[in-house]
């Protein structure tokens, strides 16, 4: 009798179900429902999941740079500016800008930061102080090597250019520096296919004038890019080398579709022109009756 309580005040712990062979392939069962609503947000959120996945991703691959031990950094990074995700292509041309980031002077910073917005500033400066605490985590437990010291580096530099000085002869560039000589080692990725890219998604237009990328902050990030790779050419900061290109039209409260073109998406960038008021004609005026 005591036996029999006390099996039956044991909980009784529920076995789990087998896993589907949904879950062994890492999909949802909810994408074969047959209910059409709970398919489609089972759809809808994997492909959420599936942007978060390449926006991380692309900041790991902005941390490493295009040099020369990782060619593949930049095709990758000019395959995700087609992506139909805005996220991913916005993702994709700030980490552009975030490599070649430190051959800008600080004027030029400042006014990346000002174009980017306080939100996203913000975002960027606590993504660095996270990243700066799992890099200092990983030299505590020895996962990742000792930080070089950077007096450590002006010596060696000091001692190479007092060497060629002596000997006449012009020490070796670093590799990862020739694209960009005031460069953090990391490679900024400004090649000529990266450029051209860039130069699409920032001042391309289609053959009715509208914008090939349809996202405002994309074009602006792009452009902040574009200055940047200028930057490591050794080009100087002042007017944007692409200044005469108009980039955003003043607002204009009147306008008015091509002709012949009513269903297309964008408008004309043609104002309409005023007409005097003395010269429209007038409406709902009385017609005078005729002399008798």
């Amino acid at each position: 009798m005591f036996v029999l309580k006390l099996c039956l005040a044991v909980p009784l712990h529920a076995q789990e179900p087998p896993p589907t062979i949904w879950q062994s392939l890492g999909i949802g069962a909810d994408q074969y429902s047959d209910n059409p609503a709970i398919k489609a947000a089972a759809k809808a959120k994997a492909a959420k999941h599936e942007i978060c996945k390449k926006k991380r991703a692309l900041e790991y691959l902005a941390r490493m740079g295009c040099t020369p031990g990782h060619p593949e950094v930049g095709p990758a990074l000019i395959a995700a500016m087609g992506d139909p995700d805005e996220p991913v292509r916005y993702a994709a041309v700030k980490a552009v800008l975030t490599t070649a980031g430190e051959c800008q002077s600080p004027e030029q910073k400042r006014s990346a930061r000002k174009a980017l917005g306080c939100v996203e500033s913000c975002h960027d400066w606590k993504k660095k102080c996270e990243q700066a605490v799992c890099d200092f985590i990983d030299r505590i437990f020895g996962k990742a090597p000792p930080k070089e010291r950077k007096c450590k580096e002006h010596l060696e530099e000091c001692c190479e250019i007092l060497k060629s000085k002596l000997t006449g002869k012009t020490p070796c560039p670093d590799p990862t520096k020739e694209d960009c000589p005031c460069g953090n080692g990391q490679g900024p990725c400004c090649s000529p296919d990266m450029k051209k890219k860039l130069e699409e998604l920032a001042y391309g237009r289609d053959e009715n004038g509208c914008f090939l990328e349809t996202s405002e902050r994309v074009r602006t990030v792009a452009e902040l890019a574009l200055q940047a790779c200028a930057s490591c050419a050794g080009e100087r900061f002042g007017r944007p080398r692409y200044s005469n290109i108009v980039r955003e039209l003043p607002p204009v409260l009147e306008r008015e579709l091509p002709p012949g073109a009513e269903a297309d998406a964008c408008v004309s960038n043609r104002a309409v022109i005023a007409v005097p008021e003395s010269k429209q004609p007038e409406k709902n005026q009385p017609t005078p009756a005729d002399e008798p």
